[in-house]
């Protein structure tokens, strides 16, 4: 569902949103949490924008050339843009900000988890004059453009670091911070000064702080907030009759991302989980549609390693009758003892399974991995960690296997793959290293006929499965949904995009 967008016949009033957990920090490079950067994407500004996978729009750039050979990319920016302390926004700050997520910017050194993937494709950053920008590429990249889209390519102030960025943005985005109550709300107040030709309509947005699925719930159906979503089946049947009643707006996606295990291969792993043939037992004797029912209330689907949720990822009748998804299990179960006794491990083993200790949904899978792995005789030990800690262990490659959900934010098959994947990217966790998949990989980047870059991108998926770095679980499919005095509420396919709401206002005479 997509509401077209209209012009606000009423300006002002404030819309109410869910916030689930407290914000960590306002550095949009550096803090990778969904969490936060639905947060920080209100504050901030990127060069270019994109919504809802519409075309790519000017945002800081009032516009781009791009050379002939594809290596060079011009921005013009914008004159008389301020952060909102009133400092001018020019091309030094442009600068800095593009160098830092790359771990390039004194004294950090430190590379973004999401987007320090533009590393892997940027030669230089320069600014030709105050409001002149120049990138040139290390190759062409068709998917460049896509990725400093992305809320966490913000432009902040150059010189700022991480400890600047703890208590409040630094940014020149629609919104600004006015409030921030712990454990109750954070309020945003519209930027007067901000460059946007219209918007924003609304005079605050208030993000209330609501840990519990239940308590959202019904938070959502009490109308304290404006916008909601259903974790329980009741909920959700609740609200499928007031959508066909007219009463409530809904928009239905298969979530993108890779939820599954992944599995530590770093060098100096010696577990039983680094011999394939236990990874592949693993994936065999986990039950995918007993996941389906058990843990996402019949609403999702089997998939691969790319979500069937993006233009890329395979079909759910592609994966449903593979080894590991059909039913029943006992062919499956008994090819994964076979396996295991082939790799020494007849009896099993013992391993730590690390989980985000902030997301029940999480914990609940990782019941369901215990319950499932104990049909091979594995006994993980499930180990709940904050988010802080579980990615600085990612990272750093303290951990035995890692329940999760790894999200992406663009479509392109280079960040798709390649920021889990590829030998060196910022979010290769796992320690994957498969020289052929590399290979493929730098090939499959570089191919502009859309049908072979398909066959590429499925090749590398299936060498992926092959291997399993990390072991998928079904995605969810994703509701939102909202009142219909909430105009030009578009929830995109993703988090990380464009979710600054400056084009959203609110029709009193609809409100109830």
């Amino acid at each position: 569902l997509r509401q077209q967008v209209t012009k606000p016949t009423t300006l002002g009033g404030t819309l109410n949103l869910r916030k689930q957990r407290e914000m960590v920090d306002f550095d949009p490079h550096m803090s990778i949490s969904t969490n936060d950067i639905q947060n920080n994407m209100n504050f901030y500004s990127q060069l270019i924008r994109q919504q809802n996978q519409n075309p790519i729009r000017p945002d800081l750039a009032e516009k781009w050339d791009i050379s002939t050979d594809g290596l060079k990319y011009t921005f013009h920016l914008r004159r008389n843009v301020k952060f909102h302390d009133g400092s001018p926004l020019t091309a030094k700050d442009v600068v800095y900000s593009l160098n830092r997520m790359m771990g390039r910017s004194e004294p950090e050194k430190k590379k973004s988890g999401r987007t320090g993937i533009l590393d892997t494709y940027v030669k230089t950053v320069t600014a030709k004059d105050d409001y002149t920008v120049e990138v040139e590429l290390l190759r062409p990249a068709v998917v460049f453009l896509e990725l400093i889209t992305n809320g966490h390519a913000s432009i902040i102030p150059a010189g700022t670091v991480a400890a600047g960025l703890k208590s409040g943005p630094k940014g020149s985005g629609p919104w600004m911070l006015d409030e921030w109550i712990k454990g109750s709300h954070l309020l945003y107040k519209r930027n007067p000064d901000w460059y946007g030709t219209e918007g924003p309509y609304l005079d605050a947005i208030k993000h209330w702080f609501i840990n519990a699925d239940a308590a959202y719930e019904a938070a959502f159906l009490t109308k304290k907030v404006d916008v909601g979503g259903c974790s329980s089946l009741d909920c959700h049947k609740q609200t499928d009759g007031m959508e066909a009643r007219g009463e409530l707006l809904k928009n239905r996606t298969v979530s993108y991302g890779i939820t599954g295990l992944g599995i530590n291969l770093r060098p100096d792993q010696k577990g039983p989980w680094t011999d394939k043939r236990v990874r592949k037992a693993m994936q065999l004797v986990y039950d995918q549609q007993g996941h389906i029912a058990a843990i996402l209330n019949g609403l999702g689907v089997v998939t691969g390693p790319i979500s069937s949720g993006t233009p890329w990822g395979r079909p759910p009748e592609y994966w449903q009758d593979k080894p590991g998804y059909r039913t029943p299990k006992n062919q499956d179960i008994a090819e994964a003892k076979k396996l295991m006794a082939e790799a020494g491990f007849a009896n099993g083993f013992e391993m730590e399974m690390q989980v985000r200790n902030d997301q029940p949904a999480r914990a609940e899978e990782a019941e369901l991995w215990a319950n499932q792995l104990a049909l091979i005789g594995i006994k993980p030990k499930i180990i709940l960690r904050d988010s802080a800690d579980i990615f600085e262990r990612g990272e750093t490659g303290r951990y035995e296997v890692w329940q999760h959900s790894w999200a992406f934010f663009t479509t392109d098959p280079d960040e798709l793959l390649g920021i889990h994947f590829l030998k060196g990217a910022p979010r290769n966790y796992f320690g994957y290293d498969n020289p052929a998949w590399n290979s493929l990989f730098q090939q499959m980047s570089k191919e502009l006929d859309v049908k072979k870059r398909m066959e590429m991108v499925q090749k590398l998926e299936d060498m992926v499965f092959e291997d399993l770095p990390v072991i998928p679980q079904p995605r969810s499919v994703t509701t939102a949904m909202w009142y219909p005095w909430v105009k030009n509420w578009n929830p995109g396919w993703n988090s990380y995009v464009d979710s600054r709401r400056d084009d959203v206002w609110i029709d009193p005479t609809l409100k109830k």
